[in-house]
């Protein structure tokens, strides 16, 4: 900037401060309700005596609060549906009692004297089994025919099967 340009500048921004000045000086008494002499006086509202105030006292009676119960409540935002309900499905029938899965792993067999001896083993324990022979008071070994073990689920009298594979 050129040394003759400054006072020049310093000039324009002086005037731009005062016309802020006075145009801030000229809102604020304004919005005060300050009059100035040359502004025509404006009258003010007022408010009205208390006699044209005052309200039939009927027409500002309230409704009796509701009580709990009382009426009913729509609920203006609840899922509307064009849809017609399902009909409802009724249950299956409840299954019949089966006996579980055998818990026996077919381990060996052994013959002797042409009277076979299967061994067989839960998680927790190992069995020898002849026919007739009953394992926990739940099982019965009905017959042993290689390639199979016929055994007898007491519970429910229900018949199972383990294979054994063929007599050697």
């Amino acid at each position: 900037m050129t040394p003759a340009a400054r006072p020049r500048r310093h000039l324009i921004l002086g005037i731009a401060l005062l016309a802020t000045l006075a145009a801030t000086i000229w809102v604020s008494r304004w919005e005060t309700g300050e009059e100035s002499a040359t502004a025509p006086a404006r009258p003010h509202p007022s408010r009205p005596p208390a006699a044209e105030r005052a309200v039939d006292a009927a027409a500002l009676t309230l409704p009796a609060p509701r009580t709990p119960g009382e009426g009913t409540i729509t609920d203006l935002f609840a899922p509307r549906s064009w849809r017609a309900a399902p009909t409802p499905v009724p249950a299956p029938p409840a299954p019949p009692p089966s006996a579980p899965p055998l818990p026996f792993t077919y381990l060996g067999k052994l013959i002797i004297d042409g009277e076979v001896v299967v061994f067989v083993s839960t998680p927790e324990r190992n069995f020898a089994v002849r026919k007739g022979d009953l394992i926990d008071g739940t099982y019965r070994i009905d017959k042993i025919a290689p390639p199979t073990l016929s055994l007898t689920y007491l519970p429910l009298n229900e018949k199972q099967t383990l294979e054994i594979g063929r007599a050697n």
